[in-house]
């Protein structure tokens, strides 16, 4: 199982909130997925990325338990999220980073101590591969299709 997640920063136009959007793919097929504005005002591209992870790690922590609860998994192993923005991998990582992220609700540093707990790992993933990216923007119909395709959809 892996995990995909995006934002899009300042996307709505009326109250400048940005949308997360994650998916957790298993077996070539999404199994979960979600898209939500934010509850607060993201001030950067990071910061919002930053944000969506923390959702995606939340649904990790209870993807995981339940695929254990169905035996789907023996031994505890980190979930891998994918993220496509270095900055918002290096927040998760790194805590020394205080000065410019004091600002952000303590709800979203939820996200470290789950990397730091082993529960949870990130991992760099190109924009053209992010999945998550359909359900936070409008995108060119081409990478739409390839996207809606790695999600496991089929178009007719």
């Amino acid at each position: 199982m892996v995990g995909y997640c995006d934002a899009d920063w300042a996307g709505d136009l009326e109250d400048r909130r940005s949308t997360t959007g994650f998916v957790f793919m298993m077996g070539g097929g999404a199994i979960s997925w979600s898209s939500k504005r934010q509850p607060t005002i993201a001030l950067s591209t990071i910061e919002a990325e930053y944000m969506a992870s923390t959702q995606a790690t939340k649904e990790a922590i209870w993807m995981t338990k339940l695929m254990k609860e169905l035996g789907y998994m023996k031994e505890k192993k980190a979930m891998v999220i994918r993220c496509d923005k270095q900055g918002a991998i290096s927040l998760t990582k790194n805590p020394t980073q205080h000065a410019r992220t004091k600002h952000i609700d303590v709800q979203h540093h939820f996200v470290r101590e789950q990397v730091e707990n082993g529960e949870v790992t990130f991992e760099y993933c190109s924009t053209e591969e992010m999945v998550a990216d359909v359900l936070t923007k409008a995108l060119p119909k081409e990478q739409h299709y390839k996207l809606i395709s790695m999600f496991g959809l089929e178009t007719s």
